[in-house]
């Protein structure tokens, strides 16, 4: 079972996305972001730039911030 982390008020799934090569981060697998707004929809194919916003949430940069921890280690969890 995968498991979503929690970053400040968004809660994302990172296994759902898989980064790509020039730092975006692309779905691929139905998946939902959990936020203030409600829960928003990503379907497979939709890919993300750090700086972009989409439905207020940069993704990319959320994404970043789960996959990794400061010395380039898988993050398993994440306390925000």
């Amino acid at each position: 079972m995968a498991v979503a982390v929690k970053l400040g008020e968004v809660q994302i799934e990172p296994k759902a996305f898989s980064k790509n090569s020039d730092g975006s981060w692309t779905c691929v697998q139905v998946t939902d972001i959990y936020a203030p707004i409600g829960a928003i929809r990503i379907n497979p194919g939709m890919t993300f730039r750090k700086g972009r916003m989409f439905c207020g949430i940069d993704v990319a940069a959320l994404l970043d911030q789960s996959s990794t921890s400061y010395n380039g280690s898988p993050r398993t969890r994440c306390d925000y």
